[in-house]
């Protein structure tokens, strides 16, 4: 009976807490998702030395976005968002043991530990639109409305912060362990955020008007925003598709620029990290700004990726690639989190869903295209050549955006 009053004190405490809770939560998750992305991205690049096969794995992540982003927002909004958030995260847990199972029964046989490892991706990235998507509108049910885009900011520095921290835990993990055991800690980290979902948080009850929308179509949901929230959204697309690849090759700009150990690949991640974290805090700091000014945030950040882009093509000294390799983390952290929290702010709550959704297709699907892209063109012209195209191209695409920017947003 003690145990148990004793075991009801810490789970009051906790949902006192549970803000806090969901941000520690998705911030283990995070943790062990980059450990294990970069222990797969070094185990495929060691095993095949192929990096097309590094785009192919980080496409199967986020190209299951463009294809099911729609469907993960129409089924939030006619759902609910906390039902659709708690089975997906159970997807993703089944997509991770995948993984780390099947590399273990294919020892020996690198196709087949390398098709368990892309499978066991490709899984996570189902699941994972419709987990991103249903967390995006789940958040509105846990913080009041002034202050969503701050908490949603909050997101983007934890995210970031794992970032900065998954990177070097994989490639130290890799060194110490068998890479059974680091895909298992990827694996492991998932019950973290299904633990606090199921039993801390309490999210309010909706309103009448709030209550899910069974008829709202995704045609209407976009006809139902603004022009400029629909402007912003084509642009972040835009800019994904030409500027974010980066997850897929940071394997092969690690071994260019930096060195050829995993502790290299610590490194550049880590610095890619730091910019990001420094972008996260900075939206945070400036939310408001963020919402009232969009445009002029993400040409900023489609601008400081491209010309990081181009930096890379200048075959930079190892001081200098960690430098640019911080840039990209700013430039493409301020675009994904910006879009999330642009996408969030200014649209009603009935579409927030489809939002999302639409969300999710322009930066993960984007990202998706992004890396297949640069992993051909690096294929045929070369890592130098490829950085140089890709990073023009970005630039020019935000200074035809910029040409819209002049007038801030409204609601």
């Amino acid at each position: 009976m003690l145990v148990k009053t004793s075991e009801s004190r810490w789970l009051a405490l906790l949902q006192r807490r549970q803000r806090q809770c969901f941000l520690v939560a998705a911030g283990v998750s995070s943790i062990g998702s980059f450990a294990g992305i970069i222990a797969k991205g070094w185990l495929i690049q060691d095993m095949t030395q192929q990096p097309l096969l590094l785009a192919v794995n980080f496409a199967c992540l986020s190209l299951p976005a463009i294809f099911l982003s729609s469907h993960a927002g129409t089924l939030t909004d006619r759902l609910g968002a906390e039902p659709v958030l708690k089975r997906s995260q159970y997807f993703l847990l089944l997509g991770a043991i995948f993984s780390a199972i099947g590399y273990v029964l294919c020892t020996g046989w690198i196709a087949g530990q390398v098709t368990a490892m892309i499978g066991g991706t490709l899984i996570v990235g189902i699941a994972s639109a419709y987990e991103l998507t249903s967390r995006l509108k789940y958040v509105g049910l846990v913080v009041a409305e002034a202050t969503l885009a701050g908490y949603l900011a909050q997101f983007s520095v934890i995210f970031n912060v794992a970032k900065l921290i998954g990177p070097p835990v994989g490639g130290f993990a890799l060194t110490l362990l068998h890479p059974s055991w680091v895909l298992s800690l990827d694996a492991l980290s998932y019950l973290v955020p299904i633990a606090v979902v199921n039993f801390v948080m309490q999210p309010r009850s909706l309103t009448a008007a709030e209550q899910p929308q069974h008829r709202l179509t995704m045609t209407q949901a976009w006809r139902g925003i603004t022009p400029q929230l629909r402007s912003i959204t084509l642009f972040t697309g835009v800019a994904s598709v030409i500027g974010f690849f980066h997850p897929a090759i940071v394997p092969v700009l690690a071994k260019a620029y930096v060195g050829p150990d995993p502790l290299s690949l610590g490194w550049l991640t880590a610095s890619i990290a730091i910019g990001s974290i420094t972008a996260g805090l900075l939206q945070q700091r400036f939310s408001q700004a963020v919402v009232g000014r969009p445009r002029q945030m993400l040409i900023l950040a489609a601008s400081v990726t491209a010309i990081a882009q181009i930096g890379f093509a200048l075959q930079p000294s190892q001081n200098m690639a960690l430098f640019l390799a911080a840039l990209i983390g700013f430039g493409t952290a301020a675009l994904l989190a910006g879009g999330n929290i642009i996408g969030q702010a200014l649209a009603p709550w009935e579409y927030r869903g489809r939002v999302a959704g639409l969300t999710q297709i322009a930066t993960l699907g984007g990202g998706g295209v992004s890396s297949l892209l640069a992993g051909g063109l690096i294929a045929q012209l070369g890592l130098s050549i490829a950085m140089g195209l890709l990073g023009i191209a970005g630039l020019l695409a935000a200074l035809v955006y910029g040409r819209q920017s002049l007038q801030p947003a409204a609601r």
